[in-house]
């Protein structure tokens, strides 16, 4: 079973508690907010343009984890030839995932 978009962006989301909170809506699935003014305003997080800073943020996370889990994440990272900066967000996204929730993938 692999993971859908949506469902990678929550997942990476859920990992940033302190700068993204996650809402589900009646009619709307995982809506995504940027905490603003230290959690006391939010707004909806625009993927197409704002999908790599949340991708960056999740990154430090892996920087700061077990020695383990950031090897995982850089091979990922290098084993594929939009490695680095050319990366999109949904390949940084699937990175992550893939990282953080292997059983998914």
């Amino acid at each position: 079973m692999s993971m859908t978009l949506e469902e990678m962006k929550l997942a990476v989301c859920e990992k940033l508690p302190e700068l993204v909170e996650t809402d589900d809506q009646p009619n709307t699935r995982w809506l995504m907010f940027w905490k603003c003014n230290g959690g006391y305003g939010r707004r909806e997080i625009h993927w197409p343009t704002e999908g790599l800073q949340v991708c960056h943020e999740a990154e430090k996370l892996i920087h700061n984890e077990c020695p383990e889990t950031r090897s995982r994440w850089f091979i990922y990272l290098n084993s594929h030839e939009w490695a680095g900066l050319s990366a999109t967000y949904e390949q940084r996204l699937e990175a992550l995932c893939r990282v953080w929730f292997p059983e998914r993938f």
